[in-house]
């Protein structure tokens, strides 16, 4: 398991890896550190007291992902225990009241149904504890010592109550992430075939990120040009997506857009956008002299769908030929293209829009 300090120091460590070694004239021993009178390089780390590579600023990406990892698994524990104990209070007093007069098959159906509900509360709480800190053995012990003391007369209505909420407590205070977000969140899964950090030019840019539909609303409306997209362990086969897990968003995409003055990093968190954006970087491929733009939107919806905004897919994806999204967001861009000529210059060649979109 890993706090989010940890988490910010191994996904520099990951990056800086990911990048290879600095220029010679850019890398710098500890030795030679020390008889240099100017101190530390400005905007570069000393790695394992060797070697400096660039610095990974602990900017607002980690912390906006990292935030949205920990609120869902939260979430998502929490939905899970509550959601067994409820039903297994149901199953119990239903199987108290038929047991008398019901068939023997269908009490035992209930039966079955009544242990799976009441181990899944002891289930969940063990794993949540490992994942919150608490050493594997000392778990392991625990919770089943828990689990057999229920069983004792009626002790389940107090053993379960204190489990379920001294679970939700230590859950809600903890800032640690479970091993599968941990080996995302690092950056050891990123499939993308180019990294612009592989460039000699690229210099450590800090942009912004969006996450939430707020943040996304920054630019609704609005073409943007797709410059990377990062699966994060998500993939598509068979026309099924196949997520990671429930608390890492998809994928990143990087966007070049008029609106904003710098790149922007946006994480996809609905599978059709994801599997839309899989559709034209993955099956289909995009060539040298094409590009991907794609409009997120949540204004252009089909009049039933508006009030369900929330959960339903916002991106409308394109795949167009190089230079057609100055072409549609600058009418001053390349004056000699007019009418026809235009329009066939800025047209997709290939689209992925979402039925609920207008």
């Amino acid at each position: 398991m890993m706090s989010l300090e940890q988490y910010r120091l191994e996904r520099k460590k990951s990056l800086a890896t990911k990048r290879g070694t600095p220029a010679p004239s850019q890398t710098q021993t500890a030795e030679e550190s020390s008889k240099n009178p100017t101190g530390p390089v400005k905007g570069w780390v000393l790695i394992d007291d060797k070697q400096r590579v660039p610095e990974i600023p602990e900017d607002d990406v980690d912390d906006s992902v990292m935030n949205w990892v920990l609120r869902h698994e939260r979430t998502s524990f929490a939905v899970r225990v509550i959601a067994a104990a409820m039903g297994y209070a149901g199953v119990t007093l239903w199987l108290n009241a038929i047991r008398a007069t019901a068939h023997l098959w269908f009490v035992w159906i209930l039966i079955i149904v009544q242990f799976a509900l009441y181990f899944s509360i002891f289930f969940a709480g063990y794993r949540r504890a490992v994942v919150c800190g608490l050493n594997k053995h000392i778990s392991f012990l625990i919770f089943p010592v828990l689990t057999i003391l229920g069983r004792v007369n009626d002790w389940e209505l107090a053993i379960i109550p204190m489990t379920v909420i001294v679970m939700l407590i230590v859950s809600a205070r903890t800032r640690e992430v479970s091993d599968g977000a941990r080996s995302i969140l690092s950056g050891d899964s990123g499939t993308g075939d180019h990294d612009p950090s592989d460039d000699e030019d690229w210099t450590a840019p800090t942009p912004e990120s969006m996450l939430s539909d707020q943040q996304w609303s920054a630019i609704d409306g609005e073409a943007c040009r797709v410059t990377d997209f990062t699966p994060l362990g998500s993939s598509v086969q068979d026309g099924k997506v196949l997520a990671h897990d429930r608390s890492t968003p998809y994928a990143s995409v990087t966007l070049e857009c008029r609106k904003l003055p710098n790149p922007v990093i946006g994480f996809v968190t609905h599978k059709v956008d994801f599997a839309n954006l899989w559709a034209a970087f993955e099956d289909r491929g995009v060539a040298n002299d094409e590009e991907v733009i794609v409009i997120w939107s949540i204004r252009h919806y089909k009049s039933p769908y508006g009030g369900l905004k929330r959960v339903l897919p916002k991106m409308w994806v394109m795949v167009c030929r190089s230079g057609a999204l100055e072409l549609m967001v600058d009418p001053e861009s390349s004056p000699e293209l007019k009418g026809m000529a235009r329009w066939e210059a800025e047209k997709p060649i290939a689209e992925w829009k979402p039925d609920v979109m207008e």
